[in-house]
């Protein structure tokens, strides 16, 4: 990270999580070029939010979902945000595990189970019909 700030090795960048290849593929340019593009209107230099950025990349056609990782990307490529901080200002973080075994009962991951379940039998197969051949 810039200026000698050390990140904890579970905390990464935009960048070291999606390829800038992905970037390309889903909108046709490569980070730098959406980057320029921001730098030349004028984002860091007239302090635009967040949201300012995204939308100025959603009229130039990219996704939403991929305007939002680019703003991101950009933000802490120019030091505007750290990685594993949010729009905020604050930071964020989160770890999960997932465990073999059965679901334990009245947990909420037990009540989504059934629910799946249920919607499941509740949704009828495809018909097929077997002939038999004797």
């Amino acid at each position: 990270m810039r200026g000698g700030t050390t990140l904890h090795p579970m905390v990464r960048r935009n960048t070291d999580m999606v390829s800038d290849a992905r970037v390309r593929a889903a909108t046709g340019e490569g980070r730098e070029h959406w980057f320029e593009l921001l730098d030349g209107a004028g984002a860091v230099r007239d302090g635009w939010k967040r949201a300012a950025m995204a939308a100025f990349l959603v009229a130039r056609d990219v996704d939403p979902w991929w305007a939002q990782g680019i703003t991101v990307a950009y933000q802490q490529e120019r030091g505007l945000r750290r990685p594993g901080q949010v729009a905020d200002g604050t930071f964020e973080a989160s770890i999960s595990k997932t465990l073999a075994g059965p679901v334990p009962a009245g947990t909420p991951a037990e009540k989504q189970r059934l629910q799946v379940q249920a919607r499941n039998l509740k949704t009828p197969k495809p018909w097929r019909q077997r002939r038999s051949t004797g």
